[in-house]
This record gives C-alpha cells, sequence and structure tokens, in this order.
C-alpha cells in the first residue's frame, strides 16, 4: 500500500488546481480536504516599495505573511506583497546574489522564481486573470527573473559570474533616465533604478544564455 505523502506535499499539488480552492475573507480552503487552508495576514510594521514597486502603474504597496496550515498547524509561511494599489498580489521572490570581484563589496542582487517550487506555485496561485492583474504582472516580470529549474539558476549565476562586465557595463550605460522613480531620496533612487535594470538585462541575457544551449 503507497504510503500517504506528508500534507504540505499534498497541499502543493492541490494549489496547482486553482477549482479545488475556495476563499472566504482572507482565508482559502480546499474544498475536497477543508483541513488544507491558506491563510493571508496583513503586516502593518512595513509598507516601504521594492524595486518592483516601481514598475507598476502605481507605487503603493503593502505586505504580509502567507501561511500554509493543514488543522490549524502551521506547515509554512512566506511574505507576500500587495502591489498596484491593490490590483496585484504574489508572494515576495527570493534573493539571488552573484559576486563581482572587479568590485569592491559589489554582490549583484536581483529577485527570482523557480518553476515548480512552493514560491511559484504560491505566486500563480495568487494570480488573477482579469485584466489590470495581467498588465501588472507583465510589468513585474520585466524586473523578476524566473528560473525553469534549480540547474538553470546554477548554471545561469555562473555564466553571468564568468561574464560580469557585460551585465555591468549594461547596466551602467543604459539611455533610460529613471526619473520618474518617486523615491524618498537620492540614495534609493540609485538602488531601485540599479535594481530593475539589473532585472531587465539578467532576463535579457537568460534568453540569450537559453538559446545559445
Amino acid at each position: 500500500m503507497e504510503k500517504a505523502r506528508p500534507p504540505l506535499e499534498q497541499i502543493k499539488q492541490k494549489l496547482q488546481q486553482k477549482s479545488e480552492w475556495k476563499r472566504k475573507e482572507d482565508t482559502f480552503y480546499n474544498i475536497f480536504n477543508p483541513e488544507f487552508t491558506i491563510a493571508l495576514e496583513d503586516d502593518d510594521r512595513s509598507g516601504h516599495p521594492e524595486f518592483y514597486s516601481y514598475l507598476m502603474m502605481n507605487m503603493s504597496t503593502s505586505y504580509g505573511i502567507l501561511e500554509i496550515k493543514c488543522f490549524g498547524t502551521k506547515l509554512y509561511s512566506q511574505g507576500f506583497t500587495v502591489l498596484d494599489s491593490g490590483r496585484y498580489i504574489t508572494v515576495v521572490p527570493e534573493w539571488g546574489f552573484i559576486e563581482n570581484d572587479f568590485k569592491f563589496n559589489g554582490t549583484i542582487s536581483y529577485r527570482y522564481y523557480i518553476k515548480g517550487s512552493l514560491n511559484y506555485i504560491l505566486h500563480e496561485f495568487l494570480s488573477d486573470d482579469d485584466h489590470e492583474a495581467i498588465i501588472a504582472k507583465r510589468r513585474f516580470y520585466k524586473g523578476i527573473v524566473i528560473y525553469n529549474n534549480e540547474l538553470e539558476k546554477e548554471l545561469f549565476e555562473e555564466y553571468i559570474y564568468q561574464n560580469i562586465s557585460f551585465l555591468t557595463k549594461s547596466i551602467n550605460n543604459t539611455d533610460e533616465s529613471y526619473e520618474w522613480l518617486e523615491t524618498e531620496n537620492e540614495q534609493e533612487k540609485q538602488d531601485a533604478r540599479t535594481k530593475i535594470q539589473t532585472g531587465k538585462e539578467l532576463n535579457r541575457l537568460l534568453d540569450n544564455f537559453r538559446n545559445e544551449r
């Protein structure tokens, strides 16, 4: 007799069937296994925009904690963000880091998802199909890298490390002024500009990387 999979693995599988889930206020529950729930809890302590907030039509941003539960017991938690003044919601992408040996303290940071991971599945689960959400998602993807699997991430990061000058040159020599960024100070504007441009260039280079393989 086949051994039952752990609850979190079962939930991960069921999350890929959105029709199995219903929402009641800020909680999703599975109609076949109502003991499986996804709770969204607001976090009033933080609302500072991240760089991807500036890719939206409206930079208004809020955050919360998503908790996966079975019979009320927490199995997993992850931050989520509400972007574009409420038009788009997603779990917060993971941080990725690539060393830059040509610059002191020059680690390049970016945000990513890996297809098939629980975070990516939750990202897809929370995505709405209405017109405004689709537009916001498209904008969001300009600055976020999405890998097909963990191996691709490892190989691509090594590829970038070996060709770091191409990335840094394209980041620094962009024609975009980014004067439209509405940040609290110049340092935040520079940080947002760098991270947005990094995401865009990594996506461009990832396309090249895939075509070369």
